[in-house]
């Protein structure tokens, strides 16, 4: 039962991914991306992962929803401090290794992303237990006390998610 809704989700997610392709929800273009989604999990496990989605990638989707509207919101603020920054003149980069308490390769790589996507701060190698990130105006050069700036929530978030 909890991988029939597991299933559900991953379903929904990529009808939606295909739907937004298509810049349309139609009843047409809906039924076409379910039949898609349900045909891509299908081959992709049966031949490039070979094992479930299920095994590989636990997440819940209100977890994810969650996740990306705070993600949203740290893009959104951060931006305005790089536009300052470059309207100003003054900007200063630093490159830092900052800790990290996420293991899963998955959702390191996750969190490595949503640090790249957040202006200002861009990902430039991931290891496990560190990640090593340029930074715009680096407000401190202590590797935790950046750590707890660039990645704060969104790790604690991934972490939360993980124990599900």
């Amino acid at each position: 039962r909890i991988r029939s809704a597991y299933y559900i989700q991953i379903y929904l997610i990529f009808t939606l991914y295909w739907a937004s392709l298509f810049e349309s929800f139609s009843l047409e273009i809906l039924a076409t991306g379910i039949a898609v989604s349900a045909i891509s999990v299908y081959l992709s496990e049966k031949h490039v992962i070979h094992g479930t989605y299920y095994d590989l990638y636990n997440f819940n989707i209100l977890h994810l929803t969650l996740y990306f509207l705070v993600l949203l919101k740290e893009i959104y603020l951060s931006s305005f401090s790089v536009m300052i920054s470059v309207i100003s003149g003054k900007a200063e980069i630093s490159v830092i290794s900052i800790p990290t308490e996420i293991s899963d390769d998955f959702r390191l790589s996750i969190l490595a992303n949503s640090i790249t996507l957040t202006p200002g701060t861009i990902t430039m190698d991931m290891k496990k237990g560190s990640l090593t990130v340029l930074w715009l105006n680096p407000q401190n050069d202590d590797p935790l006390i950046a750590g707890e700036i660039i990645k704060g929530r969104l790790e604690r978030m991934l972490k939360e998610g993980n124990d599900e």
